[in-house]
């Protein structure tokens, strides 16, 4: 993704939920939307992406279309090899999305990726949220 698309031209889907993921440091949201339009469509975007791959295991869409088209194991090892950056451990790409954001990451600091369910038909509001992954900064 080279340029995230601006989230206040996102269009309303009546009956549907919609996800949003949060950083968080010691229980406090890591602060996004005090910055530039595209610096926070980054970070916004940036962070359900990486929650999505996350709970899928950590695939991406590509090693499934690979996977899909091509059934020799070996063929799909080797693009998958070539084409991929491979696993991205959530404590490298926390840490990026910290800094990139302009906090600061102290050690000790716990930090917790969460998943909020948003639903806007009938009564609008948070329907859920769970913990995607949580750590301590050694």
């Amino acid at each position: 993704m080279l340029f995230p698309h601006n989230s206040m031209f996102a269009g309303y889907v009546p009956e549907k939920k919609i996800y949003t993921y949060l950083l968080k440091i010691n229980g406090t949201i890591v602060p996004v939307t005090n910055k530039l339009w595209w610096k926070k469509d980054f970070l916004e975007t940036n962070a359900a992406m990486y929650g999505a791959y996350y709970e899928k295991g950590q695939q991406s869409f590509l090693e499934d279309f690979i996977k899909s088209k091509l059934k020799d194991t070996t063929s799909q090892h080797y693009w998958i090899h070539r084409l991929t950056s491979g696993n991205v451990n959530p404590q490298q790409w926390a840490t990026f999305y910290i800094n990139f954001a302009g906090s600061k990451l102290k050690s000790g600091d716990s930090v917790e990726l969460t998943r909020y369910e948003i639903k806007f038909y009938g009564r609008p509001g948070l329907v859920d949220s769970f913990s995607i992954f949580n750590f301590r900064q050694p």
